[in-house]
């Protein structure tokens, strides 16, 4: 597919070890590197965080706005989220990734429950709930008005379904080989809620 040719030109094909001098040296990890420096240095961004961040109190949603962008973990995205946190300390997260190779964009649904969660131990996987095609109809109006926002700036919203396809051959960070995503290569190593 187009898409996934695409994604070599960031990510080295056929080399298993991401953290060999290869891997490193190569000039798609190179150039992977290039675009997220020249994404840390956007101004435009600037202006496009100040009306997503202006929908946190949309629709009585009394939603918190963060920018989660983490360029410092190699994202390959901004990272925007909307937390409503509960009394019952479960947090609903609506997340608009904005990738930083392409001129595109995808929006999710993530729900923690941190009720049980005692700090310094794992949390077990029901901790981890999301599902990329899942999307309450409670956040509905947030997520068109950020699409009709993003869209009218020329950017496109990638269908959630297709980011869940596995790119052959490639690994990035503790992506393991052949594990990658399209979601991982475009916009970040896993869905994640800032604490």
């Amino acid at each position: 597919m187009i898409l996934d040719d695409y994604i070599y030109n960031y990510y080295p094909k056929g080399i298993e070890d991401v953290f060999s001098d290869e891997y490193t040296n190569s000039i798609e990890y190179k150039s992977l590197k290039k675009a997220i420096q020249n994404a840390e240095k956007s101004e435009t961004i600037n202006e496009i965080k100040e009306i997503l961040k202006s929908y946190a109190s949309l629709d009585s949603l009394k939603m918190k706005f963060l920018d989660s962008t983490n360029f410092s973990f190699n994202d390959r995205a901004f990272n925007f989220q909307y937390r409503q946190e509960l009394p019952n300390k479960i947090i609903k997260t609506v997340c608009c990734n904005i990738s930083v190779l392409l001129p595109i964009y995808c929006i999710y649904y993530i729900e923690r429950d941190f009720s049980k969660v005692v700090l310094g131990d794992k949390v077990d996987t029901a901790f981890y709930k999301y599902d990329f095609n899942t999307f309450p109809s409670s956040f509905k109006g947030l997520k068109i008005k950020i699409s009709e926002t993003l869209n009218n700036i020329g950017l496109k919203r990638i269908e959630n379904k297709i980011l869940e396809k596995r790119v052959p051959g490639i690994g990035f960070n503790n992506i393991g080989y052949n594990n990658m995503t399209r979601f991982n290569c475009l916009f970040l190593d896993e869905p994640y809620v800032s604490p």
